[in-house]
């Protein structure tokens, strides 16, 4: 739906440019950026596209007669390591020099992460959107865009101050997600409180948490109430300072940050 389609691209905008801060507007400088990547994207795009018709569609002379790409055909077109690197070391070499050192689990991971980023319900569907396929190319720069704009040693791995300088750009993501219960704020000088703890939750396990459901048992509610209010005391509790921390796990390379950052941009 346009609606659909409008909120995603707002929150493309805000959330992987280099210099998106996460508001409800967007600025000149993130309008600018994301205008560069899309242009950029779109010799991509071109080559993505001619191999999926020629792969998932042989026999098809119009490609405009096309509206949606099996996820099936798509995994074998586009999710495979030589096929990302001929699609993207031009644009982001660092990030396909890194998938040349994945195990297979990693890449599906890396899969997953891409298509939950474009459209969530590719689980249930087994499809893709045409119309989403520009978006969906366009993720690898938003990712290394996010990756350069947190690692500012250049060492390839987000350590946890790191990590954490992202946690400003989507405190607001977090809080509308969290609703009227979850406790803190996104002002500056404020406590983010339980904000703050939930994109700890994200860099730490790579998932948001649980939460309760309309329809879990009560043994259920329990043990998802016991899990997060458990993570907000240790929260509460752990030494944040960069000495400390940043010599300890999380640490986060790009598949993880596009995995956090997925289930940011998809939970709303």
């Amino acid at each position: 739906a346009p609606e659909k389609s409008s909120k995603s691209r707002l929150r493309s905008i805000n959330l992987f440019t280099r210099n998106g801060n996460g508001d409800d507007y967007i600025d000149a400088i993130e309008t600018t950026e994301f205008l560069t990547i899309t242009l950029g994207g779109k010799k991509i795009l071109s080559a993505v596209e001619n191999e999926v018709f020629q792969t998932c569609f042989p026999g098809r002379n119009n490609p405009d007669e096309i509206s949606s790409i099996p996820v099936s055909c798509l995994t074998k077109v586009f999710f495979k390591k030589e096929q990302l690197r001929k699609f993207f070391d031009e644009t982001v070499p660092e990030l396909t020099r890194e998938i040349a050192q994945w195990d297979g689990d990693a890449l599906d991971d890396f899969r997953k992460s891409m298509l939950n980023s474009i459209d969530p319900r590719w689980t249930q569907t087994g499809i893709l959107e045409r119309t989403d396929l520009e978006a969906f190319v366009s993720v690898p720069n938003y990712t290394e865009n996010l990756f350069q704009r947190f690692d500012q040693n250049s060492n390839s791995i987000l350590e946890f101050s790191e990590a954490m300088r992202g946690f400003p750009i989507f405190c607001e993501e977090i809080r509308k997600v969290g609703g009227p219960s979850l406790k803190g704020s996104c002002k500056a000088g404020e406590n983010p409180d339980q904000i703050e703890a939930v994109y700890g939750y994200l860099i730490y396990r790579g998932v948001p948490p649980r939460g309760v459901r309309p329809t879990d048992s009560v043994w259920q509610r329990l043990k998802a109430a016991k899990d997060i209010l458990s993570w907000f005391n240790f929260w509460r509790k752990l030494d944040k300072t960069p000495e400390v921390r940043d010599a300890n796990p999380p640490k986060i390379d790009r598949r993880g940050i596009l995995k956090v950052m997925s289930n940011l941009s998809t939970a709303t």
